[in-house]
């Protein structure tokens, strides 16, 4: 780490915009502006006809106070760090504790508010969260009779076509999240009646609730599971906000912490985000974060404990969703860029750590298997049995996604974020090294994912595990500036994606139950 005075190097000093980054931003606001018209025109494409698309709507940007309040906390909340970084001192930890804090408590408003922002939000939000078709697990919960049955269950769910969807292509985690999160807020009679008083000022009664949600499981509901709904909702979401603290600590350990608290406030304004509330895709980007930083950190550290770690982690994320198995291409595209001079101990105790990691990560599962039978190579294969399946049923095809996949991860993932990832990634002076491996092991990871066709549309929701991975890049180069360059490029570049991510909110249904 580097100390509290240590001060950028004197070629990486600059009080005003250079020439190519004022071109870089100048693009990226341009194409933010250009989305946003198209957009409010019904002319930006928004998937393949008689595949999928996200539907439109017109919803009036939010004029009522509280949703204006939050998001412009998190414009303020940009202010205050770009202020702090802009002289090129590095900040201290403590001073980095007290920002993060700050940013993640202005993210969680920001996302709180898209949420509240539509007027019917008492009614949507329990909906989308129970229908079995926009998620499925609180049906799945509500019906749960023990953990141990539910991993057990695991192979005949993934088979069952009368299962939703989601649940036969994910592993049992979710569930026993919603499940786990259910009881707990059955168990606080006083938060399900402080919501009741307040849905009944807003002229919403539990009987509409309850009314509303009928018929959306399967599973038998009951009236008190409308209320519970709510707060689960937030629940699940919210905690996507802490990526922004792992997305810090990957750029603190390959670069500074200046570069980190720019990447971690470019994570909060990333419209995918923001933007879909209920979302288990949070909890995803959360986790892939924290195995991306744990593996960073093991490298470069040596210490095989953290190692260790890193596969536990990583076993936590493959409970929640198959796919973030996938990460293990970054994980060794990052192992390799840093291998000069930056990997502790050389590749012989990378190798001993890569063992003690899989150790770590099979631990767990071998529990599982001997307290339930949870056989996770069958399990993970069960579901991608299941995923190509329900690729087939939906007719999407391979060919017209190929290009539509990425297109939809760059315009969720921000316009103006996405060119200046683009932007960073050619003009690095250190294409090999610092936050520019991780831009380009995001560019091998996409490149993946996209060749493999294994995610034909909705990406723009379901990528968002990704998105933090291109703001190490853009950090660096925005870190070369100072003093008044360096608040009018961030704040410009924050302003522009919630400013996008509000557009979409307005003119896409972006979680629809039905």
């Amino acid at each position: 780490m580097n100390s509290k005075k240590q001060r950028l190097p004197a070629n990486n000093r600059s009080s005003s915009l250079p020439c190519s980054l004022l071109g870089g931003l100048g693009a990226a606001v341009a194409a933010t502006v250009l989305a946003a018209i198209l957009l409010r025109l019904r002319l930006l494409p928004t998937g393949l006809a008689g595949q999928w698309q996200w539907p439109w709507r017109d919803q009036p940007l939010p004029a009522s106070l509280p949703p204006l309040v939050c998001l412009g906390v998190l414009v303020l909340a940009a202010l205050v760090v770009l202020d702090r970084v802009r002289s090129g001192a590095q900040p201290s930890r403590r001073l980095c504790v007290l920002l993060l804090l700050l940013m993640v408590i202005a993210g969680a408003m920001a996302v709180t508010a898209c949420g509240l922002w539509d007027p019917a939000f008492a009614l949507t939000l329990p909906a989308a969260t129970i229908s079995d078709i926009s998620m499925g697990y609180y049906g799945q919960a509500l019906a749960m009779t023990s953990a141990r049955r539910l991993f057990a269950s695991h192979l005949q769910r993934a088979a069952d076509p009368a299962v939703p969807a989601r649940v036969r292509t994910h592993p049992p985690g979710p569930i026993l999240c919603f499940a786990a999160l259910r009881r707990l807020f059955l168990s606080s009679p006083g938060l399900l009646a402080w919501l009741d008083r307040h849905l009944q000022q807003m002229g919403v009664a539990t009987a509409e609730l309850y009314d509303n949600i009928r018929g959306l499981s399967k599973t038998p509901l009951a009236p008190l599971d409308a209320l519970v709904a709510l707060p689960l909702a937030v629940a699940v979401t919210l905690p996507g906000v802490l990526v922004s603290v792992f997305v810090f600590g990957i750029c603190a350990v390959i670069a500074d912490r200046r570069v980190g608290l720019l990447a971690a406030l470019l994570c909060l304004a990333i419209p995918s985000l923001l933007v879909f509330v209920p979302s288990i895709d949070a909890v995803a980007a959360l986790l892939a974060a924290l195995l991306l930083y744990l593996w960073v950190l093991a490298l470069r550290s040596g210490h095989l404990a953290v190692y260790t770690l890193c596969g536990l982690a990583g076993a936590l994320a493959l409970l929640w969703t198959y796919g973030l198995a996938v990460m293990v291409v970054p994980m060794l595209v990052m192992a390799v860029l840093l291998r000069r001079g930056q990997l502790a101990g050389g590749w012989r105790r990378c190798a001993q750590g890569i063992v003690c990691g899989i150790l770590g990560f099979a631990a767990p599962y071998l529990v599982l298997y001997l307290w339930s039978g949870y056989n996770f190579p069958l399990a993970m294969r069960a579901s991608l049995a299941a995923h190509r399946q329900v690729m087939v049923a939906w007719h999407r095809s391979y060919w017209g996604w190929l290009p539509g996949n990425l297109y939809d991860f760059l315009l969720f993932a921000g316009p103006a974020v996405s060119v200046l990832w683009v932007w960073a990634l050619a003009v690095s002076r250190r294409p090999l090294q610092a936050p520019a491996a991780v831009g380009w092991a995001l560019a091998a990871l996409l490149a993946v994912l996209l060749v493999s066709g294994t995610t034909r549309g909705e990406v723009g929701r379901i990528w968002l595990f990704m998105m933090p991975l291109m703001t190490p890049a853009v950090a660096e180069q925005l870190a070369r500036l100072r003093h008044s360059a360096l608040l009018a490029a961030g704040a410009t570049l924050v302003v522009a994606q919630v400013g996008f991510a509000l557009s979409l909110a307005a003119h896409l249904a972006l979680v629809k139950p039905f």
